[in-house]
């Protein structure tokens, strides 16, 4: 193992991940890295001499996230998240990185590559004999097709030619996430699994490295330029669309019915909603009751609650209309609380703006506070009327017997 490889993956690590039971982040093990790399490098390389493993580096600990909006009582509503130590991702990384299964004396060495540009893709076999570039294989995918797949593709292809041809080569790929895909034992994927039949029936024939990109090696930046060349002038190669390609037209398939029906339906409060949000998008969530309080319409206001009979009348105890406008913009009530009005052209601009601005929704809140607090008022107002009318119907008919 070499400082190189190591920086490869201290540097890939990502910020925001939670430490485990030894509370030591990631930030920590890059500090101690910096401060010692060859600490580090002694201590990863001895795991490896000893072929030992760490027991407390491979304890983990997980933790149940109860889903937004799911039944706390039912186990489905829960995401299970298991979190590792820092220290054990960093030599499980390093052993893929290191698992090199070149085969001594091959005849050929092979670099594939794949590429994609916006709506064009494609990927390279570039075979190469005592560092002389001898043949090389364009192909080229359909859009939907991805990156990962066309690595695969390039990998499946050179594995073929060796067994075609009968002979031993090594084939080099800079794609870590492809080693990574073939050397698990989990692998859901068919194409996955069908390529690590074949390379497992070539064993004694072809060798599977990972190489770094884009450091000048001959063979890697030659099947890069080939793999941008395939997206335009490659053999057609037809390869199923991605389960992630699917997913993404049914998505967008209910988006679309969603947004027609959502254009379609004309209740008073998907047009108020209309005013402010341009159209349905499934990234849009609001979890502020607040915030959902004044785009509906529906919440503690005289108005909605008239609706539904809890209330004798829409109005305000200062006699205007109290809906979610009048007691966030104007009412004297909630004066303390308000924000200037939008013009109805800048409505939209106005509440993602709002979306963000903290001081503003807390100004919103108070807003609401305040006309709860008036609904409750009115509402005892109206339950001692209905009572005193009540005992002045009893001692009528009281005085009348």
């Amino acid at each position: 193992m070499v400082l190189e490889n190591i920086e490869i993956v201290i540097n890939a690590l990502k910020g925001g991940k939670a430490p485990v039971l030894d509370r030591i982040d990631f930030r920590m093990w890059r500090a101690v890295f910096i401060h010692d790399k060859v600490f580090i490098l002694d201590l990863i390389n001895i795991c490896f001499k000893l072929n030992y493993f760490p027991e407390h580096l491979r304890n983990a600990k997980v933790f149940f996230l109860l889903k937004d909006g799911k039944d706390p009582r039912l186990c489905t509503s829960y995401r299970p998240v298991c979190l590792l130590p820092t220290l054990g991702k960093i030599i499980e990384r390093q052993k893929l990185i290191n698992r090199d299964s070149n085969i001594p004396n091959a005849d050929y060495e092979i670099y594939t590559d794949g590429s994609r540009i916006e709506n064009e893709a494609g990927f390279s076999v570039c075979i190469l004999k005592d560092e002389i570039n001898i043949q090389n294989y364009l192909f080229k995918l359909n859009t939907f097709n991805s990156v990962f797949q066309k690595e695969l593709a390039a990998i499946e292809f050179a594995v073929n030619w060796a067994v075609k041809e009968k002979v031993k080569v090594n084939i080099h790929t800079d794609s870590l996430s492809l080693i990574s895909a073939l050397n698990s034992e989990n692998t859901r994927s068919e194409f996955v699994n069908k390529v690590k039949s074949n390379i497992f029936k070539a064993k004694n024939m072809v060798g599977l490295s990972w190489v770094k990109a884009h450091v000048g090696i001959p063979g890697n930046e030659l099947a890069d330029q080939q793999a941008k060349l395939a997206k335009t002038s490659g053999e057609k190669c037809v390869i199923p669309a991605p389960y992630s390609h699917l997913k993404c037209l049914l998505k967008n398939y209910v988006v679309n019915k969603w947004n027609e029906y959502w254009n379609s339906y004309d209740s008073a409060s998907v047009i108020r909603v209309r005013g402010y949000i341009n159209q349905v998008n499934p990234k849009f969530l609001i979890h502020n009751k607040f915030l959902i309080y004044f785009l509906s319409g529906h919440g503690p206001f005289p108005s909605y609650l008239h609706r539904f009979k809890f209330l004798v009348s829409p109005h305000c105890i200062c006699g205007m209309l109290g809906d979610a406008d009048y007691y966030f913009l104007s009412c004297s009530l909630t004066k303390e609380f308000h924000l200037i009005k939008p013009a109805d052209e800048r409505k939209k601009a106005w509440f993602n703006n709002l979306l963000t601005n903290r001081q503003a929704v807390t100004k919103m809140e108070g807003s609401f506070r305040t006309s709860r607090n008036i609904c409750d008022t009115l509402t005892r107002r109206e339950t001692i009327t209905d009572s005193n009318d009540v005992l002045r119907v009893r001692a009528t008919s009281i005085l009348s017997y």
